[in-house]
Formats: structure tokens, C-alpha cells, sequence
């Protein structure tokens, strides 16, 4: 009797704690773009332009966000237009902000963007990251709208 008590509680807060750790996992909230600043032209190829960019990023999360290896692809009108990756480990406190560097290559203009450019462009953002606590790469979808004067 005591034996099956015991096996009870085991599984309970086995249970429990799995239950916890799913529940954080799903409820991660992306970092929010805060703004983009010291766009500095790195290099420029043929086909290809490097850029440093600073990036503000806000966690609205209730914990710190620690990543590495964060990497991501730009897309837009479904055109691949970018792709870049974070030169730092990350490590935003709970509702604070960071200021981190990135590597940013932009694919010379194609005949595949829309040729009519307004004053801004929609841009779908997607990339990976290495969270810890996370079994896999933590996969992430943005949008964001960049007004063209801003670069």
C-alpha cells in the first residue's frame, strides 16, 4: 500500500513537471524589433552586399531570453532579399531591451521584387536559434515593415 502511495506521488509530480516545462516552452514570445540603427556597408560584391546593423531588441517575456547561433533569412513578396546572422550569444532580461550587431548580406535587387518600391517594404523574417532548455532549434516567423529613408 505505501509502495503504491509513493509511486502515485512519483508519477504526479513527474507529470507536473513535464506538464510545466511544455507549458513554458509554448508560451515563448518572440523578441520585438525595436528599431534599427549604425547601418554601416561592410562589403559589396556583384550579387551581394554586407552590412553591419545594430539591432534594439525588446523582450516582452516574463524570464531572460539567452540564445545562440541565431541565424535568419529575408523574405520579401516571397523573394528570398536577405539573410544574416547574430555576431553575439544573445541575453535579453525579462521586459528589457538589447542592443546586439549583425552580419546582414542583402541579394542585389532581382527582377523578382516588385518593381514598384514605396516608402516601405513588408518583410517576412524567419530564423533559428539554440535556447537553452530547448530540445531543438527554436524557430521564429516575423513580419516587420522597414521604411526605405531609414536606410
Amino acid at each position: 500500500m505505501t509502495r503504491k502511495i509513493i509511486l502515485n506521488i512519483i508519477f504526479v509530480f513527474c507529470f507536473f513537471l513535464i506538464s510545466v516545462f511544455f507549458i513554458a516552452c509554448a508560451s515563448i514570445k518572440n523578441p520585438v524589433l525595436v528599431n534599427v540603427s549604425n547601418v554601416e556597408l561592410e562589403s559589396q560584391k556583384k550579387d551581394l552586399v554586407s552590412l553591419n546593423i545594430d539591432f534594439n531588441l525588446y523582450n516582452p517575456n516574463w524570464f531572460t531570453i539567452k540564445a545562440k547561433d541565431v541565424s535568419f533569412n529575408v523574405y520579401i513578396d516571397t523573394v528570398h532579399f536577405a539573410f544574416g546572422s547574430f555576431n553575439d550569444d544573445i541575453k535579453i532580461e525579462k521586459n528589457d531591451t538589447l542592443l546586439i550587431s549583425s552580419t546582414f548580406q542583402i541579394n542585389k535587387l532581382k527582377s523578382e521584387l516588385p518593381t514598384s518600391l514605396e516608402d516601405s517594404l513588408l518583410a517576412d523574417i524567419y530564423g533559428s536559434a539554440k535556447i537553452p532548455f530547448y530540445p531543438n532549434k527554436y524557430h521564429f516567423n516575423l513580419k516587420e515593415k522597414f521604411l526605405i529613408k531609414d536606410f
